[in-house]
């Protein structure tokens, strides 16, 4: 299993698309597909098991405005929700007591709640 999961991931690689700078959000077509393929259209939040339906930059598009194959991850509605309500460490995924309110990316997510929920 060990050896099937290194030549799935040497797979990936190679067919991982460059990143885009862009001043749209809308991910594009070779990235989102790049995305769902990596992850088998699951949640990548630890443990969980749903289906991912939210593409998420871990690094804002707002602040970057690039879209990194790297950087975007797949999430469930509830933990998307948590990481817009700076509730997520997501260098390790683990989540938090209280939003970290001295990060940049606070602020972006409170904007974004204004808009979407």
């Amino acid at each position: 299993m060990k050896q099937f999961l290194e030549i799935r991931d040497k797979q990936l690689e190679s067919e991982k698309p460059e990143p885009i700078n862009s001043t749209k959000s809308y991910i594009p077509a070779r990235i989102n597909e790049f995305i769902i393929k990596k992850t088998n259209g699951q949640c990548t939040f630890g443990n969980c098991t749903k289906n991912g339906i939210h593409k998420h930059h871990r690094n804002r598009f707002s602040l970057s405005h690039k879209h990194d194959p790297d950087d975007i991850v797949l999430l469930c509605k509830a933990h998307h929700n948590l990481c817009h309500r700076s509730l997520v460490n997501e260098a390790n995924w683990t989540i938090l007591e209280e939003p970290d309110k001295h990060q940049a990316k606070y602020l972006v997510d409170r904007k974004v709640l204004e808009y979407s929920y």
